[in-house]
């Protein structure tokens, strides 16, 4: 889902490795879309999906370094 507060963060462009070169394990933009589209099971003893938040700029998906934070944190139930 749409998160437009990501605009008012630090903004990763899908298509620039350079932009996902900063982010933890330079994930692929392919990874990146997944993350977003289908989302990954929470992990300790959770029971639901974690979607990677993002929004849109200029007719494409942008996300940013602190929704990909926010993201792992999620994922890992908080442990980084």
């Amino acid at each position: 889902m749409p998160n437009v507060t990501i605009l008012n963060e630090t903004i990763v462009k899908l298509s620039d490795p350079a932009h996902r070169a900063k982010l933890p394990g330079n994930p692929t933009a392919r990874r990146l879309s997944q993350w977003m589209d289908n989302g990954v099971p929470e992990r300790c003893g959770g029971t639901g999906m974690v979607f990677l938040e993002f929004a849109w700029l200029g007719g494409r998906r942008v996300t940013s370094q602190e929704a990909v934070a926010r993201f792992h944190e999620a994922v890992n139930g908080g442990e980084g």
